[in-house]
């Protein structure tokens, strides 16, 4: 008679309560509310950790998972342990008598020792570890099968690839790569499983994360603007760098409306952004993709520009900068002079009575350009110097 998976189950259940009624199984004699934990790793007869099997603990069955561990919490007692295949391939029990303590974990290795043949053997090939699929359902993100484990040899394993209801030509192999048609469909595999032993074993297998999702960019450097928001002087927008591939669009603002016609790269400061805060928006789309919109600035509000003088000596590697601001004495004169190269800031210092001295060390040898600029409370002037630091 052939046996089903659901009565091979059922005659497997009923085996292994007879095995245990055989065994001479002992009651527990723990009291109430005390209770210990028996885990354990189930093994095949070469020693190695063996899935899909079940672990008998007197009258209670207990599966493995695909690492062929278990855990059961039990009173506290004596127990005989036995185990059985449930792909009727490995053919005889393990019998162990463990004693269990309350609150205490008792670890044991049950092993399937005879290597004759079960007379019985599974009439299909039977998966220990289930095929699934790794990778998340988004466009362009590589989703891969896996292959499952099996009891029996396996002579061959062939791959389809669906997306809805529909078979994807030529998608045959253990990986797929969403495309964007597949949006919002649902992409599985189905597996058919080959072996010389047992009747061939077929199964679909899904991608956790349901429907395939759109595209998502990744960015290794964000949108950035460089230059001074001084009136007169020209502002860039840069879009940082992304995988992958976008169409990029910019937008300026000022005090966080959009300026009318300035969606250029560039944005040159003008008369009404005094006082204001300006700043870009960098939008990066593709076909398929979530469009994103990212935000950059200068971290100054626009300001006039003011006049900033600056005469350099070196002495070694020590850059000595003598700072004047205009006019002189008044008030617009107080503030920061911060020295730079290449966008970064070398010093900081500050400036009271429209003069400052500022002294730069650590110059490697070489032309250096720098470029001092004078925070004050309503204005923003800006100098350059070029110092050659010798040794």
């Amino acid at each position: 008679m052939k046996i089903t998976p659901l009565r091979r189950a059922g005659a497997l259940v009923a085996t292994l309560a007879l095995a245990a009624g055989t065994l001479g199984a002992t009651s527990t004699s723990a009291s109430a509310g005390t209770t210990g934990v028996l885990t354990g790793t189930v093994l095949d007869t070469n020693g190695a950790p063996v899935a899909r099997t079940f672990v008998t603990i007197n009258s209670q069955i207990v599966p493995t998972d695909d690492n062929g561990t278990f855990a059961v919490t039990v009173p506290a007692g004596t127990y005989t342990v036995g185990v059985n295949d449930d792909c009727n391939v490995l053919k005889d029990f393990f019998v162990q008598n463990v004693i269990v303590a309350a609150d205490v974990q008792q670890s044991i290795t049950p092993r399937f020792t005879e290597s004759e043949p079960n007379p019985d053997p599974s009439p299909q090939v039977c998966p220990r570890v289930l095929p699934r699929i790794i990778g998340t359902p988004q466009l362009d993100v590589p989703l891969t099968a896996t292959s499952g484990v099996y009891a029996q040899a396996v002579s061959s394993i062939t791959y389809q690839w669906f997306v809805g209801v529909s078979r994807v030509p030529g998608a045959t192999g253990p990986t797929y790569v969403p495309t964007i048609a597949d949006i919002g469909k649902a992409v599985y595999v189905e597996l058919r499983v080959y072996s010389p032993e047992a009747a061939m074993y077929y199964t679909p297998a899904f991608p956790d994360g349901g429907a395939v999702r759109a595209g998502a960019f990744s960015f290794s450097a964000t949108p950035t603007v460089s230059g001074l928001p001084i009136i007169g002087r020209t502002l860039s927008a840069s879009p940082g760098a992304l995988t992958p591939g976008a169409a990029v669009s910019y937008q300026w603002f000022r005090d966080g409306r959009a300026i009318t016609g300035r969606t250029a790269r560039t944005y040159r400061v003008a008369k009404a952004d005094y006082k204001k805060r300006i700043t870009a928006t960098v939008t990066y789309s593709r076909p398929g993709y979530t469009t994103v919109v990212g935000q950059a600035g200068p971290s100054y509000r626009a300001k006039r520009k003011g006049k900033v003088s600056a005469r350099t000596s070196v002495r070694k590697r020590t850059v000595t900068i003598k700072v004047a601001v205009s006019p002189r004495a008044s008030k617009r004169s107080k503030g920061k002079i911060i020295v730079l190269e290449n966008g970064r800031t070398l010093k900081r210092a500050s400036v009271r009575a429209g003069t400052s001295s500022v002294k730069v060390t650590g110059l490697k040898r070489g032309r250096h350009r720098l470029t001092i600029v004078f925070d004050g409370s309503k204005n923003l002037g800006t100098t350059a110097k070029t110092v050659r630091v010798r040794g």
